[in-house]
């Protein structure tokens, strides 16, 4: 019970869970999660082009090969937790018994609705969004590789050869 209640406040942190008639813990989450809208780049230059979008950049190849172990576990973690949509109605049941007695039986269902579209969006959305991190830095990895893109920082093979604008010192 306890880490269903941990979730559930997880969600209210993170402004998945979503309260249009009272605030939940006095706080409204304007927030919502669509499908996310990628096109994803068919050359060499458009991928590196678009890498810069999530600062992967900058990046050091040492940081990006640990950014993609630690949201490569990241996603399994997310992906476990089906509950979501293997079992709405554990998800539902879970959210009437916290919000029964602050909610008329009206209100209570719309707003259960409501909660459950939203967190099933952002539980898509993150998987989505962990899914394009992953391919991005991941191909930034490859057009190193290949040489497509220089690495280079303060004279030494270490980072992009970056505009001014975009330089920083790699502290890894």
């Amino acid at each position: 019970m306890k880490k269903y209640f941990a979730i559930f406040f997880l969600l209210i942190l993170t402004g998945c869970v979503k309260n249009e008639t009272k605030p939940l813990s006095g706080l409204t989450f304007p927030t919502t999660f669509q499908s996310l809208v990628w096109e994803k780049p068919t050359t060499d230059e458009a991928w590196a082009n678009d890498v810069k979008k999530e600062s992967f950049d900058i990046k050091s190849t040492n940081k990006l090969q640990e950014m993609i172990i630690v949201h490569t576990e990241k996603l399994k973690k997310i992906e476990a937790d089906k509950e979501i949509v293997d079992c709405p109605e554990c998800f539902k049941y879970k959210l009437r018994k916290q919000l029964e007695n602050d909610y008329s039986d009206k209100e209570l269902e719309k707003l259960i609705e409501s909660e459950y579209q939203q967190a099933l969006a952002k539980h898509k959305w993150d998987i989505e969004k962990l899914n394009q991190s992953l391919e991005r830095m991941s191909k930034e990895l490859e057009l190193r590789a290949n040489g497509f893109v220089e690495i280079k920082e303060k004279g030494k093979d270490l980072e992009k050869n970056l505009p001014p604008d975009r330089v920083r010192n790699i502290n890894d």
